[in-house]
């Protein structure tokens, strides 16, 4: 799902480089900057993509405040800094808090899509599009309208990858990890939730 390989971009370790967030170009694409170089993975032509050709709601909402620097620390136990904020043209939204020294990163990011069906259609996508094999899913029951954690298999070199998915009303984001602790299912859930709590309940 929303997991990656950790890639190093000018020290920034980033768990959506091999998400669900790495779609098509009209829903959630090059997530996190043209800099980044995600593994590839098998993806949805923008053909079969049932929100191609529409793009995000624009917001001035700011990601790094979904999360105060203690929270994002607390979804993986490592200490970060303030987190580093980056809109997309396509209106996602996006902040990472990283600890270089520990090869960690903590993220959020978010799209208010102009309908339900297109809100849908973004986390269906990001499910497909972002499952490598290997990877666990979990859903997530009495969290908005859709909700499932995904999380790649450690290694000896990378303790833990995954993320939380989630979708209220025409309002989809993710919450991600990369090293540090691993976070229960319980405590990515309490992580949404906060995320939830700062972003506007809007139906479309």
């Amino acid at each position: 799902m929303a997991m990656a390989l950790a890639r190093s971009t000018i020290g920034k370790f980033r768990p959506f480089a091999v998400a669900g967030l790495t779609l098509t170009a009209a829903v959630l694409t090059a997530c996190l900057g043209p800099s980044l170089s995600p593994t590839p993975i098998p993806s949805p032509t923008p053909a079969a993509s049932p929100t191609s050709g529409i793009s995000a709601v624009p917001t001035s909402i700011d990601a790094c405040g979904l999360l105060t620097v203690e929270q994002a620390s607390a979804v993986n136990g490592v200490p970060y800094k303030g987190g580093s904020a980056q809109t997309l043209s396509n209106g996602l939204s996006v902040c990472y808090w990283d600890n270089a020294a520990a090869r960690a990163t903590v993220e959020v990011g978010f799209s208010f899509w102009p309908s339900v069906a297109a809100a849908q259609a973004a986390y269906d996508a990001a499910l497909t599009s972002g499952s490598p094999a290997g990877s666990a899913v979990t859903p997530v029951a009495g969290l908005a309208d859709a909700a499932v954690i995904a999380r790649l298999t450690p290694t000896p070199d990378v303790t833990g990858v995954g993320n939380i998915f989630v979708r209220r009303d025409a309002l989809f984001f993710t919450v991600g990890y990369y090293n540090g602790t691993t976070p229960t299912d319980a405590a990515l859930k309490a992580a949404a939730i906060l995320v939830l709590g700062e972003l506007p309940h809007v139906a479309r």
